[in-house]
């Protein structure tokens, strides 16, 4: 089954017949109720198997969110229809399929990519440890509680089954993976991981290093390693510019990381 609080709980059911079938899947609408895949909140996806935002018509749709009584006034705002933040596609049977959430997504170098679907390609694929992705856009992470021996096995297993270069995503060791009592993965947890500054060289071999092409020392400009370089503290030069928390180096640097190889 499949459903949200704002659908009064249930939307879907994975009838008995195709539980073998049509493993993974959430099954079909629940009688009186329909899907629809959309592109936006105007455009349907007609055809099978092409991703999109889930949404639900039907009579068990709430009216809305209300914080105090006069907001009961304002009647019917969903009018039947729920926009779940969920991704999906239908199958040419009519099954539905969750891919992962509206929100996590991240743009590497003009194409979207889906972080859910990263996670559960290292989950599918390989069996020791255990995976979470995040990130921003050209900025991918991938978390991993494997020795950090595989982690250059796992980088080549990412280029060559994404086409994704190199230079736009890293893969780290920790010890575990944040989650909370229900068992979710608390991503915002990771995304504070991936907040170290830059200028941090050689003194951490668990995060990228970054090489210098035109002069060694700068200022830190993250609290969180505010010693790294106290030693070396000089004028920053105009031309560079680090807005956190994307990380974003510019073209001056070269990033590195302690497991890549080094491409062309």
């Amino acid at each position: 089954m499949y459903g949200q609080t704002e659908a009064t709980a249930r939307m879907s059911y994975l009838p008995p017949a195709d539980g073998l079938k049509k493993i993974g899947s959430i099954g079909i609408a629940i009688p009186g109720g329909v899907f629809h895949i959309m592109e936006d909140e105007h455009t349907e996806i007609t055809k099978p198997n092409i991703p999109g935002e889930l949404c639900y018509e039907g009579p068990n749709v709430t009216l809305g969110y209300a914080q105090n009584a006069a907001d009961l006034a304002r009647g019917d705002e969903r009018h039947g229809r729920l926009f779940t933040g969920d991704i999906a596609y239908v199958d040419a049977d009519g099954f539905y399929y969750i891919t992962g959430r509206k929100k996590r997504f991240v743009k590497i170098m003009g194409k979207r990519v889906n972080m859910d679907e990263i996670e559960q390609l290292f989950k599918n694929t390989f069996t020791v440890g255990d995976f979470a992705a995040t990130g921003y856009d050209d900025d991918l992470w991938v978390f991993t509680t494997a020795p950090e021996t595989a982690i250059s096995s796992f980088e080549d297993f990412l280029v060559k089954t994404t086409s994704l270069h190199p230079r736009c995503f890293t893969i780290r060791h920790i010890n575990s993976i944040p989650k909370n009592s229900s068992g979710k993965t608390q991503y915002t947890a990771l995304l504070s991981l991936t907040h170290i500054c830059p200028f941090r060289r050689n003194s951490c071999k668990s995060f990228p290093l970054i090489r210098f092409n035109r002069c060694r020392f700068y200022p830190c400009l993250q609290k969180t390693c505010g010693t790294c370089c106290k030693k070396n503290q000089k004028k920053i030069p105009s031309w560079i510019t680090i807005p956190f928390p994307h990380r974003t180096v510019p073209l001056n640097f070269s990033i590195l990381s302690p497991h890549r190889k080094k491409t062309a």
